[in-house]
């Protein structure tokens, strides 16, 4: 995140972290059932996250990154 914005009082009680700026890609990421659903190929975003204490599943999303699509592009919620 941009260090700025980082201590906005609307980020308050959220986990923040710092993304690596050639990894914007794996910044659309999920959170299902206590894990986080992260593109493969950001080893950045991948530690920062386990770092934080999160357990990711990275995922081929190579095809869908072609016409711009992300995990949040995929997914169904209510």
């Amino acid at each position: 995140m941009i260090e700025p914005l980082r201590s906005n009082k609307e980020f308050s009680g959220y986990d923040v972290g710092y993304l690596d700026s050639r990894e914007e890609y794996a910044a659309n990421c999920l959170e299902v059932n206590g894990k986080v659903l992260i593109a493969d190929g950001f080893p950045a975003t991948k530690r920062e996250l386990e770092h934080m204490g999160y357990q990711t599943i990275a995922l081929d999303m190579s095809e869908y990154r072609k016409m711009d699509g992300g995990l949040s592009c995929l997914s169904l919620r209510f």
